[in-house]
């Protein structure tokens, strides 16, 4: 794996990855047969299968693999990847030193119960879902970060992040300044800053929906993107002859998303996180019917597959729980894809967030193994990055 990169990289050519245009989404079958469900009496996918698929598929393309990495490269690139950091001089010749014939696992499991793979995981994701905007003054990111960091220290599945993300309620921060200096650093909120917060604790997921407030249009189509590898938003206009995702997908399953409204707690104020209360709702807010997500706010919400998501007050529940099901087709995939990407350079599908038939994976076999032993592990995302 980490000590393939050459070869991997060799692959890719060798299979002909064709880029057909970001546009182009042809509508992948409903989840009935999906692939990314484990079946039940799967034998257990580890390191030694995966290798040797690796090797079938380097076999039939005609690639031989570069050679076995020494120590201090494997130490330096697991290092980069899981915790973000360098070995320090020290830390590299014990390593190489070290006699142990497994100490290459043992360098893995120690850094994934490391304090430092929580903090880089927390900061790939934080860019992955709330970008670089700093416009917005109903978010605060330092909160968001919290609540992302306290997920991946306490080792949270997958599906129940983006549960807890997508259905998100509660108060957003407990006020102050935008931009909070050390506030913006990994870790808990503090007891003071919770009790400076007159309407109660505070939920940092609800941020990442609040990101989209003022351009709540572009909020399926982000989901749809980052958490499916998915991407529906060029039907967001107007239909395409060449594309099977028409304008009505979009709305129906952004609709969805729109299920939510807003109770203010602060007035207006320069500079500052003004705090607001994120509540569940039967159906989306007035005052988008009659601006340009209008087309949204009156369609009826319905997941990508046709599942009716419209739930009165328990849509965006609903929405959570069809998004982050095992049965569906796309979930599992679209992360291992990304979490391969990260550690390989580039996905099975290249970009990670472009899972389209017109754009195939490479090695397919090895991507269905990985995402269904991802399933049957319940998405732990230590197990798939050990």
């Amino acid at each position: 794996r980490v000590s393939t990169r050459p070869a991997m990289r060799a692959l890719v050519i060798a299979l002909g990855l064709s880029f057909l245009g970001s546009c182009a989404h042809p509508r992948p079958p409903p989840p009935v047969t999906s692939r990314t469900t484990a079946p039940a009496a799967q034998a257990p996918v580890g390191p030694a299968a995966i290798d040797a698929a690796l090797r079938e598929q380097w076999r039939r393309a005609g690639v031989v693999p570069a050679p076995l990495t020494d120590d201090a490269t494997f130490l330096r690139r697991v290092m980069i990847d899981v915790v973000g950091n360098v070995p320090l001089p020290e830390t590299t010749a014990r390593f190489v030193g070290d006699p142990s014939p497994d100490k290459r696992r043992q360098l893995v499991d120690a850094l994934l119960a490391s304090p430092e793979y929580a903090a880089h995981f927390t900061n790939w994701w934080d860019d992955v879902l709330m970008g670089s905007d700093k416009q917005n003054n109903l978010v605060d990111r330092a909160a968001f970060r919290a609540w992302l960091h306290d997920r991946f220290a306490e080792g949270a599945p997958w599906d129940r992040v983006v549960r807890e993300l997508v259905s998100a309620t509660g108060q957003n921060s407990a006020g102050g300044p935008k931009e909070r200096g050390p506030a913006m650093q990994i870790g808990p909120v503090g007891e003071a800053e919770k009790d400076e917060a007159d309407a109660g604790p505070i939920n940092g997921a609800v941020n990442w929906t609040l990101r989209f407030q003022q351009t709540p249009q572009d909020l399926g189509g982000s989901a749809a993107r980052v958490f499916l590898g998915v991407q529906i938003q060029c039907a967001q206009c107007h239909d395409h002859k060449t594309e099977s995702w028409k304008q009505d997908d979009f709305r129906r399953f952004s609709s969805a998303f729109l299920h939510a409204e807003l109770q203010p707690l602060d007035g207006r104020q320069k500079g500052a996180v003004k705090r607001v209360v994120l509540a569940d709702a039967a159906s989306p807010p007035r005052k988008l019917a009659r601006g340009e997500s209008g087309p949204l706010a009156r369609a009826k919400a319905t997941a990508l597959d046709g599942t009716d998501l419209e739930k009165g007050a328990q849509t965006r529940k609903a929405l959570a729980a069809w998004l982050t099901s095992k049965d569906n087709p796309w979930f599992a995939k679209a992360f291992v894809n990304r979490v391969w990407g990260h550690f390989l350079g580039r996905g099975f599908h290249d970009p990670v967030d472009d899972m389209r038939p017109s754009n195939p994976a490479t090695a397919p076999e090895i991507l269905d193994m990985i995402a269904a032993d991802f399933v049957s592990h319940d998405f732990d995302v230590r197990h798939l990055v050990r």
